[in-house]
């Protein structure tokens, strides 16, 4: 049970969801016509076992080649298929008029009984491996949307690279405030000693407005203006 398939099926391995409907299902063909009509297939034929020539008229299975429906319930009294989830193993228990017929009956059981684990195994893996297709044609397909959307943003921006771009744009207002500042600086230092008409004065307020309009142009461009790097930037971020 701990390396088979059946024990994979139970719980002993990997397993499967749903174990004990699982097992349940194993239990049921095992126990039905179907598991006899394959017992048949593997040359063990349950009509002739449990009716040998001088076992017990009382205890053999009658008549010799009874109805289905009889072969069955006689069948289903000789073969016991339990299975305990507390230890997840799955026993077979099978009464016969001779230790050999039902150590055969049994060991045919069993494999019967991992053949349909395979099934059900195989068939979960199918399943599984189709929604894991289905899932990765879905995120190509969103991926290459998205890349498709990234190029027709950078052809409509003109903007290769907004991070980078935004990047430089406030390294540029910082050398720009920076400068600002040293001219203003300069500028109040020389209103100590000079009068306001004066032409370095008037150069120096005219010098310090420039670059306050070069600043604002430089800020607005990052993020006052409908194009704004700013807001390019969060679009370009969200499609990244």
């Amino acid at each position: 049970a701990s390396t088979g398939g059946l024990g994979q099926l139970l719980g002993m391995g990997a397993g499967l969801s749903g174990t004990q409907k699982e097992a349940q299902s194993i239990r049921e063909y095992l126990l039905s016509a179907d598991a006899i009509a394959e017992l048949k297939t593997r040359k063990i034929d349950v009509a002739e076992t449990y009716s040998p020539p001088g076992a017990d008229i009382f205890s053999r299975l009658r008549p010799d080649r009874p109805q289905a429906e009889k072969l069955l319930e006689f069948y289903r009294d000789k073969v016991i298929v339990s299975y305990s989830p507390d230890d997840n193993i799955a026993r077979v228990a099978v009464t016969a008029f001779s230790p050999n017929d039902a150590q055969r009956i049994a060991t045919a059981l069993i494999a019967m009984g991992e053949a349909q684990v395979n099934g059900l195994n195989d068939r979960a893996i199918e399943a599984g491996t189709s929604v894991a297709n289905d899932e990765m044609v879905e995120a190509e397909t969103e991926l290459a949307d998205i890349q498709t959307e990234l190029t027709g943003f950078r052809d409509l921006t003109g903007d290769i690279d907004p991070a980078r771009n935004s990047e430089g744009a406030q390294k540029q207002i910082a050398e720009q405030e920076a400068a600002l500042s040293r001219e203003r600086a300069l500028l109040a230092d020389m209103a100590r000693y000079l009068d306001r008409s004066a032409p370095q004065m008037v150069a120096m307020r005219s010098r310090v407005a420039e670059m306050e309009r070069a600043l604002g142009a430089t800020e607005a461009k990052l993020t006052g203006t409908p194009k704004a790097l700013a807001k390019r930037l969060a679009r370009y971020e969200e499609l990244k």
